[in-house]
């Protein structure tokens, strides 16, 4: 079995049907990029993998071993959803930093408000792990800095680093580059490309399809709720097989 997979995930909003029976599989230490027009389900889907959004129903499966029944666990308590929750590492668009704190506090908040050892000793070292992910992502003489006093890529390059601290299995990315401008992108872009090139499993919603093209090990296509089609990106991107991806990336050259 794959090292993650989704199976049959669907989602509502009232009347309206977001996710209409979503399936796709991944194994550790791949890059799997998504991809499609705004409204086809991506950040819904995204959401429903880090537990922000509850899916209807389907199943999500974690090292060979069902991890969550959607018609079956969408009732747990909220502590237990937290718990799953932390399996999963998610940066947003929008960067979501804390902006009463420094960047190292940024990165330090939630290893220690989940610690057990609360001892000086362990506060050092999330501090001093907090500081080499700093360093991974060129940011390290930042580290007692705020995020207003950062440009937009470097705040994004700070969420990467704090999405790291608790050691995710899986990392998934919102689109990270939308916000920024294109000399900013690419700050953003060469940390993710050593992320994949570390084997870092991830899954990435993005609108660069030259990232998605290079970087990716697979990358499916979503459009009206659905997977509309999947595969190696050189084939998917030289010899589409659907209309509606061939129209997709028409309209995106």
């Amino acid at each position: 079995m794959a090292y993650f997979a989704v199976e049959n995930v669907t989602k509502s909003f009232g009347s309206t049907r977001v996710l209409k029976g979503v399936d796709f599989s991944m194994e550790k230490g791949e890059v799997l990029s998504i991809i499609g027009s705004s409204g086809s389900g991506k950040t819904t889907l995204l959401r429903g993998i880090n537990f922000l959004t509850l899916p209807d129903t389907g199943r999500f499966y974690l090292e060979d071993a069902c991890f969550f029944n959607a018609v079956k666990d969408k009732r747990l308590p909220e502590r237990e959803i937290r718990k799953k929750r932390l399996h999963f590492g998610l940066v947003f668009q929008s960067f979501n930093l804390f902006p009463q704190y420094s960047v190292l506090d940024n990165l330090c908040l939630a290893p220690r408000c989940l610690a057990q050892d609360k001892s000086k000793s362990a506060q050092e070292e999330t501090r001093s792990r907090a500081m080499d992910l700093l360093n991974r992502v060129g940011l390290a003489d930042k580290a007692g800095n705020y995020p207003c006093e950062l440009s937009g890529g470097q705040q994004q390059r700070v969420a990467i680093a704090r999405a790291l601290m608790l050691s995710p299995k899986v990392l998934c990315f919102d689109e990270p580059t939308s916000a920024l401008d294109p000399e900013l992108t690419g700050e953003v872009l060469r940390v993710l490309k050593d992320l994949a090139a570390e084997r870092i499993t991830m899954i990435i919603v993005t609108h660069e399809m030259k990232f998605a093209r290079e970087v990716s090990d697979k990358v499916i296509f979503m459009a009206d709720g659905v997977v509309a089609e999947e595969g190696d990106p050189e084939r998917l991107f030289t010899d589409p097989q659907t209309p509606r991806l061939k129209a997709f990336l028409a309209n995106t050259r």
